[in-house]
């Protein structure tokens, strides 16, 4: 009879985030077209808690040319004073850490991140 086996990832995906503020590490950026919308860029956005007894609870963030006021507040964690115009490559963010103001969505069934800032 087969049997059923989880990584560590699979059981830290089961833990539901109070509604606080966690360092994470962002794993991963990828770029691409928006689902409901080709014609917007989205980019997915994998996080994970760095610290503390919910690490390393993995949390998945869109960003997308639909709501670029998003992007910026993600952004301006890494680029003291983005200029309109300019080009910043969003994937070099990729390793670095960020704080995310994260929590348990019961709608989505999933964690859920409202806000970013700077890691002190």
């Amino acid at each position: 009879m087969p049997g059923i086996s989880f990584t560590p990832e699979d059981l830290a995906s089961t833990n539901k985030l109070d509604a606080a503020w966690y360092k994470m590490k962002i794993l991963d950026v990828v770029e691409g077209a928006g689902k409901k919308d080709p014609s917007s860029t989205t980019w997915t956005i994998t996080l994970a808690v760095a610290e503390g007894p919910k690490a390393p609870t993995p949390v998945t963030h869109w960003l997308s040319t639909k709501m670029m006021d998003r992007a910026a507040i993600f952004m301006k964690c890494f680029v003291a004073s983005p200029e309109a115009g300019k080009v910043y490559p969003i994937e070099e963010t990729k390793g670095k850490e960020i704080m995310a103001y994260a929590q348990w969505d019961m709608e989505r069934n999933s964690n859920v991140i409202l806000d970013f800032k700077k890691v002190a």
